[in-house]
């Protein structure tokens, strides 16, 4: 558990790793003070296989305490991806295509956002396979902007391929937005979809900024910043999941 103080957007990350294979997973949390605007992009899974879908969700937070107009998000498909006009939500499109190819740009029109507004939108970009596949350690690099009458930010989200990845990890938030000084509880799932059984397992989640450490589930300590878990074996095809709670001290994006 941690607790949020300030208004923000928390941006929070894990890593479970074996000491061969790794596993990473990240996820957004609007913390409804002034700055006029906040844009979190995160991307899950991480590694992706040839073949799969990465999901991109996009938060968008107005922090101001006037309204902002005219507000645009553009998200590039990535590069050795592509994205079909029925994983975009929310209206998002790269018009007048149905499949929005590498370099296209799909745009979502929010028009207004209003004070202490947020807007999540998403899609789901399929990384090529085949012959066209991306080589073992390629970085999908992924990025999303946000313009308004007045100004624009942006925000960034890099995955790795991995053809036969062993350990995956998701990250999930137990409410978003979530207040000023209320506590927020992530769940971590992991899986091993290897050949063989993962030793010696390690997950660690850092703490995000603006943010304090409250508890942790099946003997999760706080060593250095971050959440530390000794998961020991995990079998092929096995799973768990483990908890952790913060108290959020700012508002924006966690």
């Amino acid at each position: 558990t941690i607790t949020v103080n300030n208004e923000g957007i928390l941006l929070t990350n894990a890593v479970i790793s074996d000491g061969i294979s790794t596993g990473r997973a990240n996820v957004s949390t609007i913390v409804k003070s002034e700055a006029s605007i906040a844009i979190a992009m995160t991307g899950n899974p991480d590694p992706v296989r040839p073949g799969e879908q990465i999901f991109y969700t996009i938060t968008v937070s107005n922090q101001g305490a006037a309204a902002l107009t005219n507000v645009v998000i553009s998200a590039p498909v990535p590069g050795n991806t592509t994205v079909s006009s029925t994983d975009i939500t929310d209206g998002g499109n790269c018009s007048p295509y149905s499949t929005c190819y590498s370099g296209y740009s799909i745009k979502w029109t929010l028009g207004s956002l209003a004070a202490g507004q947020s807007k999540t939108v998403q899609m789901a970009a399929e990384v090529a396979s085949g012959s066209s596949a991306p080589s073992d350690g390629t970085v999908i690099h992924a990025s999303a902007s946000v313009n308004y009458d007045g100004g624009s930010a942006i925000s960034v989200n890099n995955v790795v391929v991995d053809s036969t990845p062993g350990l995956v990890l998701g990250m999930t938030a137990n409410r978003n937005p979530v207040a000023p000084n209320a506590s927020l509880t992530y769940t971590l799932v992991y899986g091993n979809r290897g050949s063989g059984s993962a030793s010696s397992v390690v997950l660690k989640a850092p703490i995000p900024v603006n943010s304090s450490f409250v508890s942790a589930t099946d003997g999760g300590t706080l060593v250095g910043g971050e959440v530390q878990w000794n998961i020991g074996t995990v079998y092929q095809g096995g799973s768990g999941q483990r908890q952790f709670t913060i108290t959020v001290n700012n508002e924006g994006i966690l």
